[in-house]
């Protein structure tokens, strides 16, 4: 991925507004991951592109962010309830995933 790509998925994730919680107690806990793997993102991404300080998180941001993506669709293919905000929990997710990735591959660059 080059600089653009990462440069444009940095900004995607910067624009996109933050999903509601749900009343329903199953999808209010994924938003609680959700909340927290945002802050793992945030705190390594943001001090790259604002000051080039590259410090990945320590835990496995992709394997809970994968690990998340398999725990919605799942519910999603359940039926949940609220539909809505399964469908809008996984589109976030995946926009983390995303700048993640291409946050890794940034320091992969020649």
């Amino acid at each position: 991925m080059t600089m653009a790509n990462f440069e444009e998925a940095v900004r995607e994730w910067r624009e996109a507004s933050f999903p509601h919680g749900s009343a329903l107690d199953v999808l209010d806990e994924v938003h609680a991951d959700l909340v927290l793997y945002d802050t793992w993102v945030a705190e390594s991404v943001l001090p790259y592109v604002d000051r080039g300080i590259w410090e990945p998180a320590v835990p496995d941001v992709l394997g809970a962010l994968d690990e998340l993506i398999r725990q919605v669709e799942k519910l999603r293919a359940e039926g949940t309830d609220d539909l809505d905000a399964a469908c809008a929990y996984l589109a976030y997710a995946e926009l983390l995933r995303a700048v993640y990735v291409a946050f890794v591959r940034e320091r992969q660059r020649p």
